[in-house]
């Protein structure tokens, strides 16, 4: 419609009136109308439905709702984004293969997925603060907050780049029935309860005191730190039966205990006839203890105990308050073989007691070997069980003297008189006379007519 400039100006009005009515109409049919859902009984699309009541879908068996993007499917936001009833609350399906089924993603540093499972006697939870995901199951001592399970791969895999992949915590309030102490902090049950990789650094590392500065040990399978006083232990193994710490390493070391104040290694145990430690080393050295420092020596093959020293150090100490420093015992053989280039082979120190014990049935209990120096050197007094004091009896000329263990061989025998008898002395010392087992000393007359004359004797072999 054209309107002419020229027409009356009440008639103009008019028209110009009515079109703005047309348009006014026009304007409010194409402006969406303002819904209030759950109000008024319908539910707008493609538009902000505002309510204050509950607007609820309720299907029997179908889902109730089911919503399919092609980007993300539902966003729901709020201080709690989603709050989901049934069966299967939510279930969120993702056929992409870059993108997560669901993401929970809170914005003020607390939990961005709640798993909570109860017996219906709910309560507000603690959430933890810059949680990622927080599982929680308080029914009893079989909840499981996290279960994470896979057929043949992880179940549950913690990655980080410079912090603790994988932390297992107890709660600073445990339930008062069940005590702190007898909490893990990580219990691994199966064929393989735990397995920490590391290619680098330490693949499991176990701390008993959380005051303590978390360190790592470069090339480590298992690191166990415990510093709270002399009864702390890095690492327990205990079994009923079978190995309570397995070692193993095919070029490195198997097993390694270390400590700053106390021992790197300690084993005991309440076995009359078992060892603490047992070490078997096949061809090798079952046990090469090195000290001084510096290169540790090749050990040598079928031995024991094998002790090496750099420098002034000791290769074996052995100190006994009461009782045996160092014992060897062989059935045949050497009971224990001592050999140094320099410095000492086997030192061993007893208040009181035997410093040294060798004892073996057939063999040398103790055998002392030297290439160019003393194979043998004794400070202080020496005692030999085949020597002795023998009275001569007063116009006696002989003396016969029983050896201990009996003479077998060509033993050696000394005998010396004790006091000067004018210018009598030893003439012979005869093994097995006057029957086996027995030494005759033959004098060279009668030491004296009224006394008994002492007369010290030795037998060597």
């Amino acid at each position: 419609m054209i309107i002419d400039p020229g027409m009356p100006k009440s008639r103009r009005a008019l028209l110009l009136g009515a079109l703005g009515g047309i348009a006014a109409t026009v304007a409010g049919l194409m402006k969406a109308p303002t819904t209030l859902a759950g109000t008024d009984g319908d539910l707008a699309l493609e538009t902000t439905n505002n309510t204050d009541v509950l607007t609820e879908l309720v299907g029997s068996s179908a889902p109730a709702l089911r919503v399919v993007g092609g980007g993300v499917g539902l966003q729901a936001w709020g201080d709690i984004a989603l709050d989901a009833f049934g069966d299967i609350a939510v279930n969120a399906i993702s056929d992409a293969t870059s993108a997560p089924a669901s993401i929970g993603f809170n914005r003020g540093s607390s939990v961005g997925v709640l798993g909570w499972s109860a017996d219906g006697n709910e309560s507000t939870p603690t959430l933890p603060p810059k949680t990622g995901v927080f599982g929680l199951a308080e029914q009893d001592a079989d909840a499981r907050g996290v279960l994470g399970k896979s057929g043949s791969g992880q179940g549950v895999r913690g990655e980080a780049l410079t912090g603790i992949g994988v932390a297992g915590v107890i709660g600073p309030n445990p339930a008062p029935s069940t005590p702190a102490a007898s909490w893990p902090g990580v219990e691994g049950y199966g064929p393989i309860g735990v397995i920490g990789f590391s290619d680098l650094l330490t693949g499991v590392i176990g701390v008993s005191d959380p005051t303590v500065p978390l360190t790592v040990s470069p090339k480590t399978g298992v690191y166990g730190i415990a510093a709270q006083d002399a009864s702390s232990r890095g690492v327990l193994g205990e079994t009923d039966s079978g190995v309570g710490v397995l070692g193993r390493a095919s070029t490195g070391q198997g097993l390694r205990g270390e400590s700053d104040s106390g021992p790197g290694v300690f084993a005991t145990n309440n076995a009359a006839s078992v060892g603490s430690i047992v070490a078997e080393g096949g061809p090798g050295t079952a046990v090469h203890g090195h000290g001084g420092g510096g290169n540790v020596p090749v050990s040598p093959p079928t031995t024991g105990i094998y002790g090496s020293a750099a420098g002034v150090a000791t290769g074996v100490f052995g100190d006994a308050t009461s009782g045996v420093g160092v014992r060897g015992w062989a059935t045949t053989g050497d009971g224990m073989s001592a050999k140094a280039t320099t410095g000492v082979g086997i030192r061993s120190v007893a208040t009181s007691g035997e410093g040294v014990h060798g004892e073996a049935t057939a063999g040398v209990g103790v055998k002392a070997l030297a290439t160019t120096g003393v194979a043998l050197a004794v400070s202080g007094r020496a005692t030999f069980s085949r020597s002795g004091l023998a009275m001569v009896s007063p116009k006696q000329s002989v003396v016969d003297v029983i050896v201990p263990g009996g003479l077998t061989g060509s033993p050696i025998v000394f005998a010396q008189l004790q006091l000067k008898r004018g210018n009598v002395h030893v003439l012979a010392c005869r093994p097995n006379s006057p029957s086996a087992g027995k030494i005759r000393v033959t004098l060279s007359g009668v030491a004296s007519t009224t006394a008994a004359t002492p007369l010290a004797w030795l037998v060597l072999g």
